[in-house]
């Protein structure tokens, strides 16, 4: 593996050669481990004795060979760390399984990043979320974070940023708030400003002429509205709608959720019925 901007010839070479055998004997090939590495070079600095130690963790929790090997190949430096990276993963493990009652290996295979948490600040966390997102019962924030585990590691200004935006363009009691979240929790990783903001704008424009109650009662029904592609999906099957004078707001309200071939099962029925 040749390695331009990481001196792998000056660091030891019998650490490098231990760390080699240890992803051998996961079963990584050749090409495997070299995208590892390609893409975290720095990892062949570590003890291999510390990254055997976050392996045989990760085993004894159950994980299989093969799913550690995908976890690596996302995210490398979750083996990187001190001897007390079993106890920071072990802490991960317990907060997950026993206080959510999220099932911690689906979500490490999905998410690897999360074991690279700070395991010490992952309740304070979930309180957070707890609080702001109107999340009353403790099983509705098991259910988002097993949902969209990155709302573990978004930062509290972002969340806040998001809720703050909701609450004010849709008039949100703590009850809608807490039901969009519940429905679609995915939601908290839109950006405001390159998404949620653009799509909203759009629907209240007097190319849509939603009212704003009409909008946010669909946003309601279904919250994922916010999450389609403006130009992908929303912008072409409007314009299909006003080429009929079919109003968004007397449509089914499930429209944008339809495949492209549904939709256009709907719109030719529609079609005909008009003309």
């Amino acid at each position: 593996i040749r390695l331009k901007k990481f001196p792998i010839e000056k660091m030891n070479r019998r650490n490098v050669r231990r760390i080699f055998q240890l992803f051998y004997e996961l079963g990584m090939t050749t090409d495997f481990l070299s995208g590892v590495i390609l893409k975290a070079p720095q990892l062949l600095s570590y003890s291999s004795v510390n990254i055997q130690k976050s392996i045989k963790y990760l085993q004894n929790e159950g994980l299989t060979n093969e799913g550690i090997c995908k976890m690596i190949h996302i995210r490398p430096m979750i083996l990187a760390g001190s001897t007390r990276e079993g106890k920071r993963m072990d802490l991960i493990f317990r907060f997950l399984q026993k206080d959510l009652n999220i099932d911690s290996k689906k979500l490490f295979y999905r998410y690897p990043q999360v074991l690279e948490l700070k395991a010490d600040g992952l309740i304070e966390k979930a309180r957070f979320l707890s609080q702001v997102l109107k999340l009353r019962r403790w099983n509705d924030v098991s259910s988002v974070i097993s949902t969209f585990p990155p709302l573990l590691w978004l930062s509290e200004s972002n969340v806040q940023e998001k809720v703050n935006f909701l609450e004010k363009e849709f008039e949100l009691d703590d009850d809608d708030l807490r039901d969009i979240i519940v429905t679609y929790p995915q939601i908290m990783g839109l950006s405001v400003e390159k998404n949620l903001k653009l799509k909203v704008d759009f629907m209240l424009s007097e190319h849509v002429a939603l009212t704003r109650i009409e909008l946010k009662d669909l946003v309601l029904y279904q919250p994922a509205l916010l999450a389609y592609s403006l130009e992908g999906r929303i912008k072409p099957r409007l314009c299909k709608l006003q080429e009929n004078s079919i109003s968004f707001s007397y449509a089914p309200p499930y429209l944008m959720s339809l495949s492209d071939s549904k939709f256009e099962e709907w719109y030719v029925d529609i079609h005909i019925y008009l003309v």
